[in-house]
């Protein structure tokens, strides 16, 4: 490689721009030019086909935002075989020594001193802090997963296999795609720096193919499809076969109200969760505006489902926000559901750094004045029903 001494971001990509050009605002004094790899996996392409949507390129303003965005890019797009393909290809299409892992969700604080006194280091691989983020109005846990109190960023290529510094990241793959990974010699353990992860704050259609993702990935890592069809399998092609057969309708459903689709961020067991004033006004004020679009677009997504009569997988829990509509002026939500059917229903209320969990027999909202500082309040749905796959449910405001 060329060119020891810029550095060029690597941005994987596909339908996810929403929160583009905040992070890319963030890196603009990181990295020299970009590479952008476009395009879904071969495992996700078969439902993002589904929906009208390319799988080899992105349809949303990507290539506006890089644009807007004025820096120099190559952009590269196809259907890839699997995460592990695409960040060797990405890596491969790069021409300098440093490199800078961008996600289109994440903005980042890094002192430039400290950035320079690794790339001087010899070292391969420098990470950030990745705490549950922490910023004021952000809430929590969740306890049923691991998670790494550092990520990968900066990669320093000079003389590495790409196959071997890939097999290093902090991705979730079956073993048979996981493979030797650098010298831990080589592996900076002080962090740079931290980012502020904006995951759960996308809007547009961006919570939606999120879920799809990290529900396909799931069942594809376990190896095992739990929905109206509960079956094993053993290959990719398997796997698409096998979900493409499920409910259509109660599937889409699933995505667009699957717990990640809520908009919450989860802390999970062994990560940090701090709360700490942003320093960097201008970060400050990324962060507030992300948090604020996606509180909107939530309402929008709660105000197009009143009325609306929904198929969903039976026993499986749906989440709804209703942050906006707990202002006195409503007595809660009435859930309408076919005679025989059953409703579980539990409140999620987010106070900054607690979350209460309440449950309840009916829809209404309940009473906030007992905690101080909520930020949010969702409600947690599954219907019941003997003898079927799917079951329908309906909502209005009282």
């Amino acid at each position: 490689m060329t060119q020891k001494t810029e550095t060029t971001g690597v941005l994987i990509i596909h339908n996810d721009s929403s929160l583009l050009a905040k992070t890319l605002s963030s890196a603009r004094k990181l990295v020299d030019r970009l590479v952008v790899v476009d395009g879904a996996y071969e495992w996700v392409a078969p439902f993002c086909k589904m929906n009208g949507e390319e799988e080899d390129r992105s349809s949303d303003d990507l290539l506006k935002i890089l644009d807007d965005f004025g820096m120099p890019y190559t952009y590269h797009t196809g259907v890839w075989q699997n995460e592990t393909h695409k960040r060797q290809a990405s890596l491969e299409f790069v021409e300098t020594d440093r490199v800078m892992l961008i996600d289109s969700d994440e903005i980042y604080n890094v002192e430039d001193a400290t950035l320079q006194a690794f790339w001087e280091s010899g070292k391969v691989m420098g990470s950030l802090e990745a705490p549950l983020f922490l910023h004021d109005n952000v809430v929590t846990w969740h306890k049923a997963a691991q998670a790494y109190p550092l990520k990968p960023v900066f990669l320093n290529m000079a003389g590495q296999d790409v196959e071997t510094v890939v097999a290093s990241l902090w991705l979730l793959l079956p073993d048979s795609e996981k493979g030797k990974i650098v010298d831990r010699s080589l592996i900076e353990r002080k962090p740079l720096g931290i980012f502020y992860h904006l995951s759960m704050f996308r809007t547009q259609n961006n919570p939606y193919r999120r879920s799809r993702f990290y529900n396909l990935l799931s069942m594809r890592v376990g190896k095992r499809i739990g929905l109206d069809i509960n079956q094993d399998f053993s290959s990719d092609a398997e796997f698409t076969e096998l979900v493409k057969q499920s409910n259509r309708v109660a599937l889409d459903n699933m995505f667009n109200f699957h717990r990640l689709a809520a908009g919450f961020p989860q802390k999970k067991d062994n990560q940090d969760l701090v709360t700490i004033d942003i320093e960097n006004p201008e970060h400050k004020a990324v962060v507030e505006e992300a948090y604020a679009d996606m509180l909107a677009d939530q309402k929008a997504r709660a105000e197009a489902l009143f009325g609306q009569r929904v198929e969903v997988f039976n026993g499986r829990g749906i989440f709804l926000d209703l942050t906006a509509f707990a202002d006195g002026t409503h007595k809660g939500l009435k859930i309408n559901h076919d005679e025989g059917t059953r409703v579980r229903i539990k409140w999620h209320v987010d106070c900054g750094t607690e979350r209460f969990e309440i449950a309840a027999e009916t829809g209404d909202f309940p009473d906030l004045s007992q905690y101080e500082g909520v930020k949010r309040l969702l409600i947690e749905i599954a219907a019941f029903a003997q003898g079927t796959d799917t079951v329908f449910v309906g909502f209005s405001l009282e």
